[in-house]
């Protein structure tokens, strides 16, 4: 439930911030939320590699979802979506190596407290 709570009121804070459409990135990061979750209660998320491919995963999740939405309410005057994949593919190997670094300083810090 966190995980959906989380996801939601930081993807409307995305959309207010960036001026898309208010809404698509909130309902996309609640949705990758529930995902995630599921995905804890599933699988064993505990390692570095199952870790590094959610992330990965997770985040090219998002853009698909979110370039989705984009174009079902009408894509943006000048927007294109040729480069979509690199951006996806960057932001997600970005994300994985974020990720993996918080995750190591979160279990360090639960390991010593």
């Amino acid at each position: 439930m966190a995980s959906i709570v989380i996801g939601s009121s930081l993807g409307l804070m995305q959309d207010s911030l960036s001026g898309a459409v208010l809404g698509a990135n909130g309902l996309t990061k609640t949705m990758i939320g529930f995902f995630a979750a599921t995905a804890g209660s599933k699988f064993a998320v505990d390692q570095p590699v199952t870790r590094i491919l959610a992330l990965f995963l997770f985040t090219v999740g998002d853009g698909l979802l979110v370039t989705i939405l984009g174009l079902m309410v009408g894509p943006a005057s000048g927007a294109t979506y040729g480069g979509a994949l690199s951006n996806w593919t960057l932001s997600a190997i970005f994300n994985a190596l974020l990720g993996l670094v918080l995750f190591a300083y979160h279990d360090w810090w639960h390991a010593t407290t």
